[in-house]
């Protein structure tokens, strides 16, 4: 999430495209993207379970529902970020996941922004195993994510001022 955060995570993309192109899969850049990204979106989710306030939780479930399908800039930006705690389990949870599925040497056999809609891509090799490894290392990361967010977060205190109104002046005289 901090590379995606500078923009330079756009310099990874063509070392997974490398990958697949000389051996015919990639083990590394694309399924941490994956457990990055719907690690994302589950923290914006949890986020908006947790919070008591109308117009953050209306952010952080569309967001949320965008990042697990691949587009974290509105979870990450409008939610995560600004609220810190999010981003942390986010990270923890994007971590565990993908620790599993670098344990397990996961492969991505296709190009595509990773988030749910792009699990297939971890179909080939005549085997479906790396298929269910990819789905179970993402439900890993949402459900550490998720965790993680429900212990992490709190709503922002708001302030509030506590000024006196000015009270009328009563059986004042004027002097004209």
């Amino acid at each position: 999430p901090l590379l995606v955060a500078t923009g330079t995570h756009y310099g990874l993309v063509p070392i997974g495209i490398n990958n697949r192109m000389t051996t015919g899969y990639d083990t590394v850049i694309y399924p941490g993207m994956l457990a990055s990204n719907v690690s994302q979106g589950a923290a914006a989710i949890g986020v908006g379970l947790k919070s008591k306030d109308s117009t953050i939780k209306q952010l952080a479930y569309s967001a949320g529902l965008t990042g697990l399908f691949g587009i974290t800039e509105p979870a990450l930006y409008g939610v995560n970020l600004r609220f810190k705690t999010p981003l942390y389990a986010a990270m923890i949870g994007g971590g565990v996941g993908g620790l599993f599925m670098g344990i397990l040497r996961v492969r991505n056999f296709s190009g595509g922004s990773p988030g749910l809609l792009t699990l297939p891509s971890y179909i080939g090799d005549n085997t479906l195993s790396f298929f269910y490894y990819a789905c179970i290392g993402t439900a890993i990361s949402i459900v550490v994510t998720f965790i993680a967010t429900l212990i992490l977060y709190r709503d922002p205190v708001v302030e509030e001022t506590s000024e006196e109104p000015i009270k009328p002046v009563t059986n004042a005289k004027l002097n004209i």
